[in-house]
C-alpha cells in the first residue's frame, strides 16, 4: 500500500483510483493545508481519483477548507466515513458549502459500503484507463 504523509494528513492508496485521507487529530485544516493537498494531487497522483475521507479523528476545518473540499479537477467523488452523529452533521454542513457540487459526495457509517460506492463511481474511469 502506498502511503503519503502530508504532515496534517495521511493519504493511502487503497486500490486503483481510490485513496483514503485521514487527518491528524486535534488540528484545524485551513486554506493553506487545502492548497497543499491540491498540490499533492497534482504532483503525486496526477490522475483522476476518488477519496474516502475517514473522519475517525476529531479535527476542524476552516470555512475556506470546507469550500475547497472536492474542488480539484482530479477528484471525481468523495465518500465521508463518519462515526458519530455530531460528525455527520458537520459533514452535512461541509457538503452544502462545497463549491464543486458537480461531483458525487456521500456519507457512510460503514467502511465497506463507502468503498463499494466509490468502486461503482470509479468503474467507468477504470475501464477507460484499461483501454
Amino acid at each position: 500500500m502506498h502511503q503519503f504523509d502530508l504532515g496534517f494528513a495521511r493519504v493511502s492508496r487503497l486500490e486503483t483510483g481510490i485513496y483514503e485521507v485521514v487527518a491528524a487529530p486535534a488540528i484545524e485544516i485551513d486554506g493553506a493545508m487545502s492548497a497543499r493537498f491540491h498540490r499533492f494531487l497534482d504532483e503525486q497522483l496526477r490522475s483522476p481519483c476518488h477519496l474516502l475521507i475517514d473522519k475517525k479523528h476529531d479535527y476542524s476545518l476552516s470555512l475556506e477548507a470546507m469550500r475547497n473540499a472536492g474542488d480539484h479537477p482530479l477528484v471525481r467523488g468523495i465518500a465521508f466515513l463518519v462515526y458519530r452523529n455530531s460528525t455527520a452533521k458537520i459533514v452535512e454542513l461541509q457538503q452544502r458549502l462545497m463549491r464543486n457540487r458537480a461531483i458525487p459526495v456521500a456519507s457512510f457509517r460503514d467502511r465497506d459500503l463507502a468503498l463499494e460506492w466509490l468502486r461503482d463511481l470509479a468503474l467507468p474511469l477504470r475501464n477507460h484507463q484499461a483501454s
